[in-house]
């Protein structure tokens, strides 16, 4: 059983080492992601039952309980939601991750409570999400979207792309996107306050 659980972790870890896409493209390109948008959309992604992340620091900054399995994120309390959509194995999102954990801690001194952080990871399991989380030292909070359900919902084409979402709105919309990830952390983190201020 150990050398099954080494082997499998190993295997994990050589796919997201020899990642050769500086992006990666989501299965059905973009006319799934049009589809998307006219079938589904945000208030439809807020839905979505997610797993909860195992880290009790980010159960707590998400506002969930110990005991809680799965969550929404239409439950979380706040105004503004940031998403990225990151892939495990996409290369740009194993490089962003310590400029992301920059932008996590800035938009979590300055946001007031006004906002939330959440990395989903697309077509990616509970097991694979963990082990981004403990080999790139997250300090933000990533959940799996293994189905796609919330990517999908979003018109998510390539990864990472961030999302600004109003979940005040009625229904709930998409303010900002950003496709392929960020050149200036500092610059990104601007964006987000400046269109996130009360």
């Amino acid at each position: 059983m150990r050398l099954w659980k080494f082997l499998t972790v190993t295997a994990a870890l050589v796919m997201m080492s020899v990642s050769a896409f500086t992006s990666t493209q989501l299965p059905g390109g973009e006319s799934q992601s049009e589809a998307a948008k006219e079938v589904a959309g945000p208030t439809e992604a807020l839905k979505v039952n997610l797993p909860a992340p195992e880290s009790n620091a980010h159960r707590n900054y998400l506002g969930l309980t110990e005991e809680a399995k799965t969550f929404t994120l239409a439950e979380l309390d706040s105004r503004y939601l940031v998403l990225q959509v990151f892939s495990a194995y996409c290369h740009k999102c194993q490089a962003e991750a310590p400029d992301v954990n920059g932008v996590f801690e800035s938009l979590a001194k300055e946001n007031f409570g006004r906002l939330r952080f959440v990395a989903l990871g697309v077509k990616n399991s509970v097991f694979e999400v963990n082990l981004f989380r403990d080999r790139y030292q997250t300090t933000y909070p990533l959940v799996a979207d293994e189905d796609m359900e919330a990517s999908s919902a979003l018109g998510v084409r390539l990864t990472p792309t961030y999302f600004i979402v109003d979940t005040a709105a009625t229904p709930a919309k998409v303010i900002y996107m950003l496709e392929g990830g960020f050149d200036s952390p500092q610059q990104f983190v601007e964006t987000v306050l400046e269109i996130c201020k009360p």
